[in-house]
């Protein structure tokens, strides 16, 4: 229709015009318009018709609501538009302004990217893509705001031209998510802290360890009255009174009513088994001990690998000081029954000793959990099988018996018997969660309540250790463990509940320069020109690489540039021996049906197959990969890669089995070659061979399953090359990886990270470009990890050696420490502590040293000491740090004790006495004595 832009900036409507040429036509025009049919009523009225016919039962409430959602699913809407609505931008203005405060989860919340012209203003390292939102805005406030809600923020303050923040005239209207308070409790309570309570750092002060929940306890009053400034029709009293019926209505509910909520909440279908959750202390008979152990034999291993005392006390005086924080911190909390579970992330970089010090954690929990020695007090498991080998677990899904599809309850069967199996498991110990996606972090969640039947508490309440690297590639079509999983409206408030620790020191010091130039690149930060210059130094063309690396691993970015890679060293040697898989069709109707899926199966992929590829060429001495998780507590997981060394063929000349040597391990498939010892020795094969047998797998070809392909082969591929997501949680000697610009910084780290040494990297660009491109600019690609690991920065784990270390610290007074040695000489080197550093004295008891005898403490003086003769256990002492500023006043410790004037004590044959007498700067007089007493004196 014609446009006239002064109507349309009068009116701001759609307009339309038609020229009048006399009176006539006009009241014909007019007529006509009033007249004419509505198409879209009449539409309208027969799909009701058609809804009513279809849908007999609906009332109008159920046609109104069909109706509404065929009409959302039918608009179309441009790409802006639903941007627009997406970033909950008012569609429409009004004379009251309203505004919408997005106070869902800080990772659901769409960002408005910044305009082209203020990109190219950025300094070319910069990150900050994004305009500043509510939140950005309101937490870098000016200090005389400090007291200022996020609430009263938006509604009643702006900034104005000089840039100074001033209140509005006028406040604003303020819209939000609106949490349901008696369907979400935890979601409407974190909503009213956000929006009514000052804050300056929403992830540190709110969200942080589940903070915003006590927060509003708290302030339950004050957040109500302030709802009132912006709710008018907001009933406080009643608010208050929901609120405490939610709190205490599972205590009014029976026995039946509790199971039935508990489990209506938590899982789709209804759970069985809470009368097994009755009495988690009752006694289990022997029969149920045996059955734990043949049904749950993958996890349920018998305790029969504890250390030898000198041994373990010799591998924690190894650990660095990080190292035995964390360890000492573990076995503070298993001897303090009353602490709450110990779930943390533990990480670190490469060659820091995560896996010596998860070792030592697991043989903690052994030593020093209170059961009765039957299986061992942890289940270690991981993501992949691949990563359950090193750590000598199972995956989680074979763990927790969790399917791929979706979470099934326990049998009665299966529940008692992790139920007896939990009696002893203290702790849960998880590898590679970078693997692990937030889907089944939940599903582990589900489970794990469901078994210990404590449903208040993350995991059921059972000790959570998860290890891994972030920085590595996520699990695929998967939500990153550290993100909301898609498909719940809870936040990630599971693995936002877990501590952080990490170690630091990297213990290989051959590998302390590429083991933080490789953490550099996974944190996208910028690198030096020496750092650059060490990576660049490892770039070679194809042919060196083949010259000086022939048998390294090569490790490619896509499946097809692997498979051209292994068939042509392969086909490249003469003693190449090639097996077919053997396919058999069941259902098909004619010939020519079969002959059509036998094509259609062949060009199946492997994962497609069950793992069994159709074609395989075996070559001696190269390397082949197990495709599928033969048996992991064997160590033959999906991903192992192993050696041929022999191959066996029937008088068909058709491979009947193959042999393979993993020199990683000797743990692999340790099972199987003890089982095929004697045939190894008759036909003179290596001693650490494991056999590998043809496996069948059943494919069904249709929707409805009646035709199926069954095929029997190795589950084995090529393992000349591979593709960066099959190697990773992968380690090797020598990798030849093939570099493009393009690669995301996920894949190049965990394409650099499966090397041990940079000496053994030989790094080939694709087009013969020596520039590493990476490490020369902030990525903006990994903004949601860089946040993540600020957020963990600000929730570390609080040892029990840091708690003691700053309670001494703030006080400034003198710090004495007490110890019983059991031999000064044997254990002077476990005083290598941080909090026995920083103390002023040491108590020292049962040094079993003669009185003529020196032991030197490092930084420390011996100031008195006494042992009784012909005694062995027994001996006090007293050591004064060298820089300590107190004076104290000591006689020589001998048999004349009583007579000395500082101290008035006598001494008898049931023990050992030592004392000093301290003068503090303050004038403060100190009597410091230590005790060993006898006990079979008394």
């Amino acid at each position: 229709n014609p446009f006239n832009p002064f109507v349309f900036n009068i009116l701001r409507s759609n307009m339309d015009f038609q020229i009048i040429t006399e009176e006539y036509s006009c009241a014909a025009y007019v007529v006509e318009y009033v007249n004419k049919t509505n198409r879209g009523v009449s539409n309208l009225q027969r799909k009701i018709i058609e809804i009513m016919n279809e849908h007999p039962e609906f009332d109008i409430v159920d046609i109104t609501r069909k109706m509404s959602v065929d009409i959302l699913n039918s608009v179309e809407m441009s790409s802006q538009e639903a941007a627009w609505y997406l970033l909950k931008e008012p569609m429409s203005k009004s004379s009251v302004v309203v505004i919408y405060i997005n106070t869902v989860w800080p990772i659901e919340r769409q960002r408005i990217r910044k305009t082209q012209k203020e990109l190219s203003e950025l300094d070319e390292n910069s990150t900050d893509i994004w305009k500043e939102d509510w939140f950005d805005k309101y937490q870098r406030r000016p200090d005389e705001l400090c007291d200022i809600t996020l609430a009263q923020f938006v509604s009643k303050y702006y900034k104005n031209k000089n840039g100074v923040y001033a209140e509005r005239v006028v406040p604003k209207v303020i819209r939000y998510r609106n949490y349901d308070i008696a369907q979400d409790y935890n979601e409407y309570r974190r909503e009213m802290v956000t929006l009514h309570i000052p804050f300056r750092n929403e992830d540190a002060e709110i969200l942080a360890e589940m903070k915003f929940i006590n927060i509003y306890d708290e302030n339950e009053a004050l957040i109500l009255e302030r709802r009132k400034e912006f709710e008018s029709n907001l009933d406080v009293e009643k608010t208050i009174e929901i609120c405490r019926q939610l709190c205490r209505e599972d205590g009014n509910l029976d026995d039946d009513e509790t199971e039935i909520q508990d489990v209506a909440n938590r899982f789709p279908e209804p759970n069985p088994f809470q009368q097994l959750y009755c009495n988690p202390n009752a006694d289990v008979n022997i029969d149920l001990h045996l059955a734990t152990l043949n049904k749950l034999g993958v996890i349920a291993k018998k305790k029969e690998n504890i250390m030898e005392l000198d041994q373990f006390c010799q591998l924690m005086k190894s650990a660095n000081e990080k190292q035995k924080e964390f360890l000492l911190h573990v076995i503070d909390h298993i001897l303090s029954l009353t602490s709450s579970p110990l779930q943390v992330f533990f990480t670190g970089p490469a060659g820091c000793g995560k896996t010596f010090t998860i070792k030592l954690v697991m043989e903690i929990y052994n030593r020093y959990s209170d059961n009765d020695g039957y299986c061992n007090a942890y289940i270690t498991c991981a993501s992949t099988g691949k990563a359950a080998v090193a750590i000598d677990g199972s995956t989680v899904h074979t763990a927790l018996k969790i399917s791929l599809s979706k979470l099934l309850p326990l049998s009665t069967e299966t529940a008692n018997q992790y139920r007896t199996l939990f009696r002893y498991v203290k702790v849960l110990i998880i590898d590679e969660v970078s693997m692990i996606g937030a889907e089944l972090l939940a599903q582990i969640d589900a489970r794990l309540k469901q078994i210990t039947g404590n449903f208040e508490t993350n995991f059921g309440g059972l000790d959570m250790i998860f290890i891994g690297d972030l920085r590595q590639l996520p699990p695929d079509r998967a939500t990153p463990i550290y993100k909301q999983p898609k498909q719940r409206m809870a936040g990630p408030v599971l693995w936002r509940g877990l501590k952080f620790y990490q170690l630091t020191e990297v213990m290989r010091q051959s590998n302390s320069i590429f083991s933080t130039l490789l953490t550099k690149i996974g944190n996208g930060m910028i690198l030096t020109d020496d750092e650059l210059a060490i990576i660049e130094s490892r770039f070679f063309t194809k042919e060196q690489a083949d010259q000086l690396c022939p048998h390294g691993i090569r490790i490619f970015l896509t499946n097809n540039s692997v498979n051209e890679y292994n068939n042509t060293i392969l086909q490249r040697a003469d003693n190449k021996i090639a097996s077919i898989a053997t396919d058999l069709f069941f259902g098909c109707q004619s010939t020519e049906q079969e002959a059509f899926l036998k094509q259609k199966f062949h060009k199946m992929s492997v994962i497609d197959t069950g793992g069994l590829p159709y074609e395989i060429v075996f070559v001696p001495y190269k390397s082949y990969i197990i495709t599928t998780n033969i048996d992991v507590s064997d160590g033959l997981a999906n991903g192992a890669v192993g050696k041929l060394v022999h191959i066996e063929q029937n008088e068909q000349n058709e491979v009947t089995r193959v042999w393979l040597t993993f020199e990683n391990s000797q743990k692999v498939g340790k099972k199987l070659r003890q089982k095929a010892s004697a045939y190894v020795a008759v036909h003179n094969i290596d001693k650490h061979a494991v056999p590998i047998e043809r496996r069948t797998y059943t494919i069904a070809m249709n929707n409805n399953k009646t035709i199926n392909a069954k095929r029997n082969h190795f589950p084995l591929v090529s393992g000349c090359a591979m593709t960066i997501h099959k190697s990773q949680g992968g380690t090797f000697d020598e990798v030849v990886y093939e570099y493009e610009r393009t690669h995301s910084l996920s894949l190049l780290y965990v394409a650099l990270s499966r090397v041990t040494s940079i000496n053994g990297l030989y790094i080939v660009p694709k087009n013969n470009d020596n520039r590493f491109y990476h490490g020369r600019k902030n990525d903006t690609s990994i903004i949601s990890l860089q946040d993540e690991f600020r957020r963990l920065s600000l929730n570390t784990l609080s040892t029990i050696g840091r708690t003691i270390l700053d309670f001494m610290n703030d006080r400034k007074k003198l710090s004495m420490v007490t110890f019983n040695c059991q031999s000064l000489r044997k254990h002077v080197s476990d005083l290598s502590d941080p909090a026995i550093d920083s103390s002023n004295i040491l108590f020292l008891s049962e040094t079993w040293l003669n009185d003529d005898e020196n032991i030197d403490i490092p930084n420390f003086d011996c100031i008195a000491k006494f042992k009784r003769k012909n005694v062995r256990s027994a001996g006090v002492a007293i050591y004064q740090k060298s820089n300590d500023t107190s004076n104290i006043v000591t006689s020589n410790m001998d048999i004349l004790l009583r007579h000395i004037r500082e101290v008035d004590i006598g001494q008898s044959s049931i023990g050992d006495i030592c004392a000093a007498h301290c003068f503090l700067d303050d004038g403060t007089n100190i009597i410091m004595k230590t005790y060993d007493l006898w006990s079979s004196r008394f």
